[in-house]
């Protein structure tokens, strides 16, 4: 696998960079984060990039940016996020997993998670 970003990957990484500059006054979560796709962008190494809650506290307008910079780079890398913020996850994921009592489950949307207990159901 060729593990060069595409062009439209790079340029998006360069936009959220451009905003961090220009509005951040603290090393906020969204700063850490672009700090970290950016040394994974020039490492392109490794064929994973892992996050850990990247969508956790960080502004609307930066999710959306961090958002398209993923569905670009899953296209070279794979991608294993973590995050409570599952609607944000179903928004840039292919797949996804649960992992509770040691066991993986399949999660295609709110229903799945609601039935291995992660959301309460409708009737709770």
């Amino acid at each position: 696998m060729d593990s060069t970003p595409p062009a439209t990957a790079i340029t998006a990484l360069r936009r959220v960079e451009r905003l961090v500059q220009g509005r951040a006054t603290s090393d906020g979560a969204g700063v850490k984060l672009v700090r970290v796709l950016t040394q994974d962008l020039q490492r392109r190494l490794d064929p994973f990039l892992m996050l850990d809650e990247p969508f956790s506290m960080v502004e609307p307008l930066y999710k959306d940016l961090i958002k398209e910079l993923l569905i670009q780079l899953k296209t070279k890398k794979g991608i294993i996020i973590t995050d409570h913020y599952y609607n944000d996850v179903f928004s840039v994921t292919d797949r996804n997993l649960m992992l509770k009592d040691g066991q993986l489950f399949a999660v295609n949307g709110k229903n799945d998670l609601t039935a291995h207990g992660y959301l309460p159901s409708e009737t709770e």
